[in-house]
């Protein structure tokens, strides 16, 4: 019944918008040739680029000719600025995703009890050296070199990156950088031992 008054409504505004539409063009025909405008087209162009020059000659004009095109400026700018910000978020995003995944692989090797960290992911290296190099690059600490000679089998790297991964995914930069902070130290207190 609902998508029956709304198709109804939707017929009332279109009837109506034909009718005041054809009333309107009735209207201005009749002022048109009322005027003179019908029998010499180039009168009524004369008269609107009178009146448009008219318009040039008010102190409102310049000012209000500034506005607008600062308006427009503006609101281009904004809609670039929010399209690199969610390109952004995507990326960081993307980033959160590809750390988290690498932290369960980390936990899924170490756990297997022929291999010892690190070599357990020794065939991952480059892949691990890309994902730390795309965290630099998104401005978050990597960890420190020590992280790979803890005798922890790798459960301070992989919560490092589960961690922050969490945070990227969420969209939480600042609480992501807070916590690759507290992980790098950590990490070196843990060394020092």
């Amino acid at each position: 019944m609902n998508w029956r008054s709304g198709a109804r409504k939707a017929s009332l505004w279109i009837l109506g918008s034909l009718g005041v539409g054809i009333l309107v063009a009735k209207a201005i025909e009749k002022w048109g040739d009322r005027i003179g405008y019908l029998d010499d087209p180039t009168k009524g162009l004369q008269w609107a680029l009178a009146k448009a020059a008219a318009v040039t000659e008010h102190w409102f004009f310049y000012p209000a000719l500034t506005f607008l095109i600062g308006l427009a400026i503006g609101l281009w700018a904004d809609a670039l600025f929010r399209s690199r910000s969610a390109e952004r978020e995507a990326e960081l995003a993307l980033l959160g995703y590809d750390l988290r995944e690498f932290s369960d692989f980390i936990v899924e090797r170490a756990g297997q009890i022929n291999q010892r960290w690190p070599t357990c992911i020794s065939d991952r290296m480059p892949d691990l050296q890309a994902l730390l190099n795309r965290a630099r690059g998104a401005g978050l600490p990597a960890p420190p070199p020590e992280v790979m000679q803890l005798s922890d089998d790798g459960e301070h790297f992989a919560g490092y990156l589960h961690e922050v991964g969490t945070f990227l995914i969420n969209n939480q930069f600042a609480e992501a950088k807070n916590a690759a902070i507290h992980w790098n130290a950590e990490i070196e207190k843990y060394a020092s031992r």
